[in-house]
């Protein structure tokens, strides 16, 4: 159920070279056909450079670079369907001699995946309860970052169509719910219609806070077992179980003698 082929390719590449005081020597793009080796050979001045590799990006947006600072603040959007990577090394190039690097890519954003949704409602109080789960999706994602994961453009979910999720079977077997998010405290909220016995329906939100680091796979499995809480930005607070025991007391005695 995982989106294997999106998380796993390179499409595109922007390769800037840099001296080892930030001072631009050259930027070039690339872009690798599928099932294609991710491999450039370019002409580089000789000496210690710093290379860094941004991969699945609009390559125009580095068009204006001219230091490495420049390069790193350029600000990236996160697309759903594409997942921007970055990585660096330095190269110590050599005149006249072909040198070879690897640049090892990490994914600049998180995954956060739900694979199981189990009710537990009737041994917790609720016996006569249902929850009718309609959507799954991300809270406080950052959709916007910079190459050295600093993020910006908070995201609520609540209406963001990349961050929302809907499945007509959230408890049989389907495929892996899973969403994308650059470095940020974010949450997976969880929300649908609780009912019990005959009282109104109460939509609720069951919220499930990450603190999200790029590259990171979150795999969830979440039981529930009562009542979540009324908005997206609750914060959730466990519950004890109470047990009751129910008896009748003896009557007070209040003696009244009475003479006429």
């Amino acid at each position: 159920g995982d989106n294997n082929y999106v998380e796993t390719q390179v499409t595109t590449a922007v390769i800037g070279i840099f001296k080892t005081d930030g001072t631009l020597k050259t930027i070039r793009n690339a872009t690798f056909a599928t099932g294609a080796a991710k491999e450039l050979t370019m002409s580089v001045k000789s000496g210690e450079s710093l290379v860094y590799v941004v991969a699945n990006v609009d390559v125009s947006l580095f068009d204006k670079v001219n230091n490495l600072t420049e390069f790193k603040n350029v600000a990236l959007q996160l697309d759903q369907s594409v997942i921007p990577m970055v990585g660096n090394t330095t190269a110590i190039i050599i005149a006249n001699a072909t040198v070879s690097y690897p640049v090892y890519l990490s994914r600049m954003v998180a995954k956060v995946s739900v694979s199981k949704i189990e009710l537990e409602l009737a041994n917790n109080g609720y016996p006569n309860a249902t929850l009718n789960v309609d959507k799954v999706f991300l809270h406080n994602a950052a959709g916007t970052s910079t190459i050295d994961l600093k993020t910006s453009n908070l995201l609520t979910g609540l209406d963001t169509p990349g961050l929302m999720n809907f499945k007509a079977d959230y408890f049989g077997a389907y495929e892996r719910h899973y969403f994308y998010s650059f470095e940020s405290k974010l949450r997976l909220v969880i929300g649908g219609w609780f009912k019990d016995a005959g009282r109104t329906p109460i939509y609720t939100y069951y919220p499930v806070d990450i603190d999200a680091k790029h590259n990171n796979h979150y795999a969830l499995t979440v039981k529930i077992k009562g009542l979540g809480v009324e908005n997206p930005g609750d914060n959730w607070e466990a519950s004890g179980n109470l047990k009751l025991i129910m008896q009748v007391v003896d009557w007070e005695s209040n003696p009244i003698d009475k003479e006429f």
